[in-house]
C-alpha cells in the first residue's frame, strides 16, 4: 500500500531524521523515490543525503541544489538516474572518500549531465556510466569536467558541450569508449585536452 500525503512535493529531500536515502522521514512526502520520481536535494534541507552500501537507488531527474549527495567508499553504492542530472550552486555530488586506495560508488545516467562547477563533482574512484539510448550531453559551465572511470555505453554517443574551449579530464586508461565521445565546440584546445589514447574524439 502506497500512501502519499497531500500538499508535499514528491522526491524532495529534507533530511529530517538522518542521511539515509531509504528512510521515509527524510523525504517531504514520506515516500522513497523510484525510477519515475524526480528527486531534488535543495539548500533548504537539514542534512546531506547518503547512498547506502549494497543498495541501488533510483530516480528520474536528479537535481542537487544544496548540500551533498554522497556515494563514496564502496562500489556497492549505486545510483541509477533515468533522466537528467543537474548540479547547481552550492550542491555537490560527492563520490570521494578521500582515499585513493579504496573504490567509490557507481552512477548510471540515461540523460544529460549538467554541472555548474567542475569541483561540484568529487569523483574520487567512482565510475560514471552513460547508458542512454538517444544522444546525451555533458554540460559544464566552466569548460572542464573531471571523471575517474567513464563508460559511454550509448550507440547514439555522448556530446561534450562547453561554453568555451576546455575539455575532459581523466586518469590514464580510465575511459571505456564502447561508443564515441564527441567534443563541441571543436577547437585545437579541445583536442589537446583529449590526450588519452583510449579516448576517441570527433567533430559534430
Amino acid at each position: 500500500l502506497t500512501i502519499i500525503a497531500g500538499g508535499y512535493q514528491r522526491g524532495k529531500w529534507i533530511g529530517a531524521k538522518n542521511t539515509n536515502w531509504f528512510t521515509c522521514d527524510n523525504w517531504e512526502d514520506f515516500v522513497i523515490p523510484d525510477s519515475a520520481t524526480d528527486v531534488v536535494i535543495p539548500s533548504s534541507a537539514i542534512r546531506d543525503c547518503q547512498l547506502q552500501k549494497d543498495s541501488t537507488h533510483y530516480c528520474r531527474d536528479l537535481t542537487i541544489q544544496g548540500w551533498k549527495l554522497i556515494g563514496a567508499d564502496t562500489v556497492s553504492r549505486v545510483m541509477r538516474v533515468n533522466g537528467n542530472l543537474l548540479m547547481t550552486t552550492p550542491g555537490v555530488l560527492d563520490f570521494s572518500d578521500g582515499n585513493p586506495a579504496t573504490s567509490d560508488g557507481t552512477l548510471y545516467l540515461k540523460g544529460n549531465w549538467s554541472n555548474y562547477d567542475e569541483n561540484a563533482f568529487k569523483q574520487g574512484n567512482s565510475t560514471v556510466i552513460f547508458n542512454g539510448s538517444t544522444p546525451q550531453n555533458i554540460f559544464d559551465a566552466l569548460g572542464l569536467e573531471k571523471f575517474n572511470n567513464l563508460t559511454v555505453n550509448n550507440a547514439a554517443g555522448v556530446n561534450l558541450v562547453l561554453p568555451r574551449p576546455g575539455g575532459l579530464s581523466l586518469p590514464r586508461r580510465k575511459m571505456r569508449p564502447e561508443r564515441i565521445l564527441f567534443f563541441s565546440p571543436a577547437s585545437s584546445q579541445d583536442f589537446a585536452r583529449c590526450n588519452r589514447p583510449a579516448i576517441r574524439c570527433a567533430n559534430f
